[in-house]
């Protein structure tokens, strides 16, 4: 498993498409090293990248998963052969009470209360990166319906089968810069980062 990041302000649409076709080629090479599959040549101008019906993007000719988060100037792309979710959130001005009241549980808002604007963006991405995961999204995966808090407001390693770990990106982020992250992946591996 590996979590690719780029440090850039155009990272989207075009670019961003063009950025995961780089993880591919990466990955299908470093996988092809380690015996995993057999390596064909890719061409990064011709991969096709589809959405399942609630958004949840997907590669027409690979069966290679990934997820793809941005804040601010990062963008990271989490690439597996199983399912996995990521997100990436810049630390800003919100209403973290307000937000949480309205889409979070009990657990959950009793460890914001605790862990203020560092607790919300630990339980917002975590929320993000399980509904990335499952490919329902925001819209399809109603927030309250699951938590990432147990009773004693301590940030849990598993929602339901699915496993939850926070990214910790301090050292590849310039001094001062605040982002918290998280991932679910379907089953424990090593994760590697590396930079596009």
């Amino acid at each position: 498993m590996i979590l690719y990041y780029c440090l850039d302000k155009n990272h989207k649409n075009r670019d961003g498409e063009q950025l995961i076709a780089q993880a591919l080629l990466d990955y299908v090479q470093k996988t092809a090293s380690n015996g995993k599959r057999q390596c064909g040549s890719i061409d990064v101008k011709n991969v096709i990248i589809l959405r399942e019906p609630m958004g949840k993007p997907y590669f027409k000719d690979f069966d290679i998963k990934f997820s793809i988060s941005h804040t601010a100037n990062l963008w990271v792309c989490l690439m597996a052969d199983h399912l996995v979710g990521v997100d990436v959130q810049q630390y800003r001005q919100v209403n973290g009470q307000a937000v949480a009241k309205r889409f979070f549980s009990e657990e959950e808002q009793a460890y914001i209360e605790v862990f203020g604007e560092e607790g919300f963006f630990d339980v917002w991405c975590r929320k993000e990166a399980y509904v990335k995961y499952t490919g329902k999204g925001f819209a399809g995966q109603n927030f309250s319906t699951f938590t990432t808090v147990d009773s004693q407001f301590k940030l849990i390693e598993h929602i339901q089968e699915t496993i939850v770990h926070s990214l910790d990106l301090s050292n590849i982020l310039e001094l001062g810069t605040q982002i918290r992250g998280a991932y679910c992946t379907q089953k424990k591996e090593e994760l590697w980062i590396k930079r596009l």
